[in-house]
């Protein structure tokens, strides 16, 4: 999980940068439109939350091993901002 919101948000610029740049271009989008719900409520970070968890559906079989750890640690903190506690085991990367 990320110290601060600042690490969390560079972590996301940062993988859809890498999504794109993969050609990943679907699974870049979505991240993106729910990274612009935050809006510092708890709503928009559960959008963020919803969006995050359509990647399982999205990202090739093939992700990059350091693009998924990203997504989960970007996962973990969004799921502990919404939620107050950490995720299920559910999520399950790599």
């Amino acid at each position: 999980m990320f110290k601060s919101n600042e690490k969390l948000f560079q972590a996301v610029n940062e993988l859809i940068a890498n999504l794109e740049k993969r050609g990943s271009i679907s699974a870049a989008q979505e991240l993106k439109k729910g990274f612009r719900l935050i809006n510092g409520l708890t709503d928009g970070w559960a959008l963020f939350l919803e969006s995050i968890e359509r990647l399982q559906n999205i990202l090739p079989a093939d992700s990059d091993a350091d693009d998924l750890k990203n997504l989960l640690s970007i996962y973990e903190t969004v799921y502990f901002a919404v939620y107050r506690k950490k995720p299920k085991p559910w999520w399950q990367l790599g």
